[in-house]
C-alpha cells in the first residue's frame, strides 16, 4: 500500500513540473512577442530613387522612443549617417537597415536605387526671359529641374551660346554632365536697347570757341561704351554761343529710340596774377582781363569740405582786382578764379583756373607776456600767435635810440628767450614781433608794446654756505600753506650755526624780531616770531615800466639781529647770524622774496630767490 502511495506521489510531482515548464515555455515567448509588438520602427518611405551625389533623408521613429541606428548594406553604392541622411555614391541598389539601439524592435529596411545618368530631355527647363542688347555677349543662365531636384550649372550641365551679341534670336546649347547626359538647344530673344531707358548718357560742358561746338557724349549700357555711328548718331542745335545747347541722340542698329540732352557752352577760364596789400583779415587779388563776359567769381579752398567754394563775385568785367575780406590772421589761403556770363537770368560759369594762387595774411598783433630780470639776464615770454612762422626779439639801444634785433626764433613752438650777458641793476626794454613766411615772402605782424625790466644785483646771504635743504615751493605737510614759501640754506660739511647773514640787496629795514630764545632744533611747531623766530625784513623799491614794485626780503630763524627798524642797509651789510629759532628743525637761514606793498598788505606774489641770487 505504501509502495502505491509513493508511486502516485512521484507521478503527481512529475506531472506538476511538466505543467509548469510547459506554461513557462508558452508564456515567455508570448511576453517577448508582446513586448516586441509594442516597440515598432516606422519609416515614411521604403524606397528611395536618387542619382549620384544626391542626398535623401530617411524619416523614421521608434514607438518606444529608443535611439535608432542606420546602416548601409553596401557603402560603395550609398552611405548613411547617424541621422539617417543618405548620400548616393555609385550606380546600383542596396538597402539601409534601420534598427533600435537596444534591439527590442524588429529592424526595418529601406531600398535605395542609385539611378543611371538622366537624359537632359527628361529635365524640365523653363523658358529664358527676354534679354536686352548690351554690346557684349548675353549669357543668361537657365532654370532646370528634375523631380524636385534643381540642377546646378557646371555640376549638372554646361551652357554654350551662339549668335548672342546683337539683337535677334540667340541660341544656348545645354549639355548634361555628371548625373545627366544628352544635349538640348534652346532659343531666347535679345531685344534692342532703348536709348531712353537702357542707356546712361553724360556730356561735359564745352568752352566757347566762337564756332559751333560738337562734343561727343559718353553713352553706356552697364560697362559697355556705345560707339558713335555704330550704335547712335548725333545732331546739335544752338551750339555756337555761350548758353545751353542741345544734342539729339538717335539709336541705330542694336539701339532704338531718340533722346535729347543738354550741355552748357561756358566762357573761357581766366587766371589770377598775384596778391598784394595783405592784412590780418584781408588781401587784394589781381587777375588777367577777359572779354564778352559779365564778371568774375573768386573761389577759396575749403579744407573741411575739401573743395573750392565761392568767396566773392565781381559784376564788372573791367574790374581786374578785388579785396577779399573776412580772413583769419596768419592763415594760408589758396584761391582760384572763374569768369561768367549771364544769359536769360542764368549764370554760365567757366571752369576754375588751372593753377591756384597761394596767399597768406599778416599775423596777429604780438604781445610780451612777462619779463623776468635776473642778475645778468632777462627772460622774455610772449604770446603764441596762430600761423606764425617765427618771432623776432628787439632790445632798445640807448646810443642809437632805436630797437635793435637781438635774435630770431624760427618755428611756432618756442615762446621764451633768455637775453644773457647783461649788466646788473640796469633797465632793459624789449619788443617782440611775429612773422610769417610763404614762397620766399615774409609778412610781419604788429610789433608788441614795449616792456621794460630791471636786472637786479643780489648777493648770496650766507657766504661760504651753499647747501639748499628746502627748495622754494617744495610741497610738504609741515607748512601751513602746504608749500615752502622760501629757500632754506643749511650746513654743508661744517656747521652753519652762528654764520654771518648779509643783506642780499640794499634797502630799508622794515621790521625785526629778536625776542626768541629757543635756539635749537624742534620737532613741533614753535610760534615765536610767527614761526620765523628771530628775523629781519628788508624793503627795496624799484620802478619797472613806470610802476613802483616793492620787494620784501625775509631772513628767518636768526640767532642774533644786528640792525634796527628804519635803518638803511647797503648790499652786503651784516644783518645778524644764523640760528634755529622759531619753528626750525635745525640751524639754517629761511630766505624769502615777497612782492608786497606793506607788511600788512596782501602778498601780491612770491618769487623764487634762486632766480635772482647766485653765489
Amino acid at each position: 500500500m505504501n509502495i502505491h502511495r509513493d508511486f502516485d506521489n512521484k507521478i503527481f510531482k512529475s506531472a506538476l513540473v511538466t505543467f509548469i515548464l510547459t506554461f513557462l515555455c508558452i508564456l515567455i515567448p508570448m511576453a517577448i512577442i508582446s513586448y516586441a509588438a509594442e516597440n515598432e520602427i516606422e519609416v515614411s518611405q521604403s524606397v528611395y530613387d536618387i542619382v549620384i551625389g544626391q542626398t535623401a533623408q530617411i524619416d523614421a521613429y521608434s514607438s518606444s522612443g529608443d535611439t535608432l541606428i542606420y546602416a548601409s548594406e553596401d557603402e560603395s553604392i550609398c552611405t548613411v549617417d547617424e541621422n539617417g541622411l543618405i548620400t548616393a555614391v555609385a550606380f546600383g541598389s542596396t538597402r539601409i537597415c534601420v534598427s533600435a539601439q537596444d534591439g527590442s524592435a524588429e529592424p526595418v529596411y529601406c531600398e535605395v536605387n542609385v539611378k543611371y545618368p538622366i537624359n537632359i530631355d527628361d529635365v524640365e527647363i523653363f523658358e529664358i526671359p527676354y534679354q536686352t542688347y548690351k554690346g557684349v555677349e548675353v549669357t543668361p543662365d537657365i532654370d532646370a529641374e528634375y523631380e524636385n531636384y534643381i540642377l546646378v550649372k557646371d555640376i549638372d550641365y554646361t551652357l554654350t551660346y551662339t549668335n548672342n551679341i546683337n539683337a535677334g534670336t540667340a541660341e544656348v546649347i545645354v549639355n548634361g554632365i555628371g548625373n545627366f547626359t544628352g544635349e538640348k538647344t534652346l532659343e531666347f530673344t535679345i531685344y534692342p536697347a532703348d536709348i531712353n531707358y537702357d542707356v546712361t548718357v553724360s556730356v561735359e560742358n564745352v568752352t566757347y570757341t566762337g564756332s559751333a561746338v560738337t562734343p561727343d557724349i559718353l553713352a553706356k549700357i552697364e560697362n559697355y561704351k556705345l560707339v558713335l555711328e555704330k550704335d547712335y548718331t548725333l545732331s546739335y542745335s544752338n551750339n555756337v554761343n555761350i548758353g545751353t545747347a542741345t544734342i539729339t541722340i538717335t539709336g541705330i542698329g542694336n539701339v532704338t529710340g531718340v533722346r535729347v540732352v543738354e550741355f552748357k557752352i561756358i566762357p573761357n577760364a581766366n587766371s589770377l596774377i598775384s596778391y598784394s596789400n595783405p592784412k590780418k583779415t584781408s588781401l587784394r587779388l589781381d587777375w588777367t582781363s577777359a572779354s564778352g563776359i559779365t564778371g568774375y567769381k573768386i573761389y577759396v579752398y575749403d579744407s573741411s569740405a575739401k573743395k573750392y567754394v565761392l568767396k566773392k563775385t565781381i559784376n564788372d568785367p573791367n574790374t581786374l582786382y578785388c579785396t577779399v575780406k573776412g580772413l583769419t590772421a596768419g592763415d594760408t589761403y589758396n584761391f582760384k578764379i572763374a569768369t561768367y556770363l549771364t544769359v536769360n537770368g542764368v549764370d554760365y560759369i567757366s571752369n576754375l583756373s588751372v593753377n591756384y594762387l597761394e596767399t597768406m595774411t599778416v599775423p596777429a598783433d604780438s604781445k610780451i607776456v612777462q619779463l623776468i630780470g635776473k642778475n645778468h639776464s632777462v627772460q622774455i615770454r610772449w604770446k603764441k600767435i596762430n600761423g606764425a612762422s617765427g618771432y623776432i626779439i628787439y632790445r632798445y639801444n640807448k646810443k642809437t635810440k632805436k630797437y635793435v634785433r637781438i635774435t630770431k626764433i624760427k618755428g611756432n613752438t618756442k615762446f621764451t628767450y633768455t637775453n644773457k650777458n647783461l649788466k646788473k641793476s640796469k633797465t632793459y626794454k624789449y619788443k617782440v614781433i611775429a612773422y610769417k613766411q610763404l614762397n620766399g615772402r615774409t609778412l610781419k605782424g604788429k610789433i608788441s608794446a614795449k616792456k621794460s625790466v630791471l636786472t637786479l644785483s643780489f648777493r648770496w646771504p650766507v657766504p661760504g654756505f651753499y647747501y639748499i635743504s628746502q627748495k622754494y615751493n617744495n610741497k610738504s605737510g609741515m607748512y601751513a600753506s602746504g608749500k615752502h614759501s622760501g629757500t632754506d640754506i643749511a650746513s654743508n660739511g661744517k656747521s652753519i650755526k652762528g654764520a654771518k647773514i648779509i643783506a642780499t640787496k640794499g634797502g630799508v629795514v622794515d621790521s625785526i624780531n629778536k625776542g626768541c630764545k629757543h635756539n635749537y632744533g624742534k620737532t613741533v611747531s614753535c610760534g615765536c616770531g610767527g614761526g620765523f623766530g628771530n628775523y629781519v625784513v628788508v624793503r627795496s623799491t624799484f620802478k619797472i615800466d613806470g610802476k613802483k614794485v616793492t620787494l620784501r626780503v625775509i631772513y628767518g630763524h636768526m640767532t642774533s639781529v644786528k640792525v634796527k627798524v628804519g635803518q638803511y642797509i647797503s648790499s652786503g651789510q651784516v644783518l645778524g647770524t644764523v640760528g634755529s629759532t622759531g619753528y626750525s628743525t635745525g640751524p639754517h637761514l629761511h630766505f624769502e622774496f615777497r612782492i608786497q606793498d606793506s607788511p600788512s598788505a596782501k602778498i601780491k606774489k612770491r618769487l623764487n630767490p634762486l632766480y635772482y641770487v647766485k653765489h
